[in-house]
């Protein structure tokens, strides 16, 4: 079949069909639309009719949880080898227990070094500042006037050698021996005099100071290795249990690494996350009532954080629990907790089951309203003020008296009609 015929082909099937629709409208009665419509079976549902809430007080529970007020993770400041692990998962500890130990030999030896250079360092600024003792200045005394009496000698000797050069009896190298040994004395005096001026003058100021600053220096050391000992041994904090230690003997850890979890356990918190409107409601110090499983503590308002979370729009209240005569021990870290607050009349609007809400647009919730005049199906936006079990309170642009569809919502949509089905 050719392209030209196959188009002629179709062109006179459409045409065939054309008449025949136009026929069978042409044969219809008047009225048979009509007879059509009412022969569609309309969806039944079970409606009810909006009621105003009552305007008692209005109670809410929240849900938060329960938290340690401190919370560690401890670890060495320094590197080193673990000596020793001294406690065990869930153990109770004091302030000041020891929790974990390094090996401490190399430092033990760095700091007995160290101790003994600044013994060293002590006992010649301890000389410098006495100064030169009476022996060794008597003893300078004593050099000096040897050397006196070795001058005068000597002088002599030059005296007598100097007469007798003209005269032919010496000879010029036993005058020149005579000159230079006389001069070699004289100097050797000089010297012995300066050092005895010396020890009289004392030990100068700037001696003195070098030897402070050994002193100090090795003293810093002294300090630097005690603390660097001390850091050796990891002492718990506060009074805490152990939640979790990390490392075992023999482990080479590095500085700053999480060697145990330590959990206070003499006070807890419990974080709530509340809306605005109830937030302004808790006052600081304020005692409220906190449901931990099947028992009741009493929970003090310490702190309001100051931002609203952007995810569940609500603002974190933290609350200190206090133990109770009939529960005496305190909740532990990690359990729900319920708080139950009241806040004057609950605002106007209309309680619905809960199977009558159906997700609307931009975080709204939406009810299906029925058309008094065709049971005509009409989507109404509204908003949810408070939740129970099983019900929830509502308001938004809906009025009392009006018919709602209360269950079954995914089988109709709006603009349907439907067959009310009164409870």
């Amino acid at each position: 079949m050719t392209k030209r015929k196959y188009w002629f082909t179709a062109i006179g099937v459409g045409l065939f069909l054309a008449v025949l629709v136009f026929a069978q409208l042409a044969l219809t009665p008047a009225g048979s639309d009509s007879d059509l419509a009412t022969s569609v079976k309309r969806v039944q549902a079970e409606t009810a009719t909006f009621e105003s809430a009552s305007t008692s007080r209005m109670t809410r529970a929240f849900s938060g949880v329960i938290k340690a007020s401190r919370t560690s993770e401890v670890g060495f400041k320094r590197s080193g080898r673990i000596e020793e692990i001294a406690v065990k998962d869930g153990q109770l500890v004091r302030q000041g227990d020891l929790l974990a130990r390094l090996d401490i030999q190399q430092t033990t030896a760095d700091l007995e070094q160290a101790r003994a250079a600044l013994q060293g360092a002590e006992a010649q600024l301890a000389e410098a500042i006495a100064g030169p003792r009476a022996e060794t200045i008597a003893a300078a005394r004593a050099q000096v006037a040897d050397a006196d009496a070795e001058v005068k000698l000597w002088t002599a000797r030059f005296d007598r050698h100097q007469e007798l050069r003209g005269t032919g009896a010496l000879s010029a190298q036993e005058f020149d021996d005579s000159r230079f040994q006389l001069e070699a004395v004289v100097n050797r005096r000089e010297r012995f005099q300066r050092q005895l001026d010396e020890l009289l003058a004392g030990t100068r100021a700037e001696q003195i100071a070098n030897f402070r600053a050994g002193v100090a220096q090795w003293t810093a050391n002294v300090k630097r290795l005690e603390v660097e000992l001390e850091d050796s041994f990891l002492r718990a904090p506060y009074d805490a249990r152990i939640a979790k230690r990390h490392f075992d003997e023999g482990v080479v850890v590095p500085p700053g690494a999480t060697i145990i979890r330590l959990v206070e356990q003499q006070a807890v918190e419990v974080w709530i996350g509340l809306p605005t409107d109830f937030i302004r409601r808790l006052h600081e110090s304020s005692t409220h009532p906190i449901q931990v499983g099947d028992a009741t503590f009493l929970a003090t308002v310490r702190d309001v954080l100051p931002e609203v979370d952007l995810a569940t729009r609500t603002q974190m209240a933290v609350m200190t629990i206090t133990p109770t005569a009939e529960h005496p021990e305190l909740p532990i870290p990690g359990q729900m907790a319920r708080l139950s607050l009241q806040r004057g009349d609950s605002p106007s609007g209309f309680w619905v089951p809960n199977t009558a809400l159906a997700r609307g647009q931009r975080g709204l919730w939406a009810v299906l309203v029925v058309s008094p005049t065709d049971q005509t199906l009409q989507r109404r936006d509204v908003e949810i003020m408070q939740v129970d079990s099983h019900r929830a309170l509502v308001r938004g642009l809906i009025e009392s008296g009006e018919r709602y569809v209360t269950t079954g919502l995914h089988r109709l949509t709006p603009g349907q009609q439907i067959e009310v089905v009164s409870p």
